[in-house]
């Protein structure tokens, strides 16, 4: 079972920048081995992300987003890799005339983890 929840805001310093900032709590129960197996012991815990980030409009109807998502919190059951930071890069399709999130995303997050974490 996963519970998570996401709280943001945005400015719109210019017609093609926005700057946003976001919080995210996300808590995971331990993974399930199988289907009468015992819990994973190395998973799930609770981490609180901070991220902040940008879309620039380059066509219209079209933005690319640039974030980086730090974590505050990472409470994880067990040994797993503690993540230093995530890097989303993404192609949006925009709202016209521009009032609210992107209407899709196609992209990707490369996350970084410290060694011997």
């Amino acid at each position: 079972m996963r519970v998570s929840d996401k709280v943001g805001a945005s400015w719109l310093p210019g017609e093609a920048l926005q700057l946003f900032v976001e919080a995210e709590y996300a808590w995971q129960d331990r993974g399930q081995g199988g289907r009468l197996a015992p819990a994973v012991q190395n998973s799930g815990g609770h981490l609180v992300t901070l991220t902040p980030g940008m879309t620039v409009d380059v066509q219209a109807g079209w933005g690319i987003e640039l974030s980086m998502g730090f974590p505050l919190v990472h409470e994880v059951n067990g040994v797993q890799p503690r993540p230093d930071f995530d890097l989303l890069r993404a192609l949006q399709e925009l709202p016209t005339p521009r009032a609210g999130p992107a209407l899709t995303r196609h992209g990707s997050t490369a996350r970084w983890c410290a060694q011997g974490s």
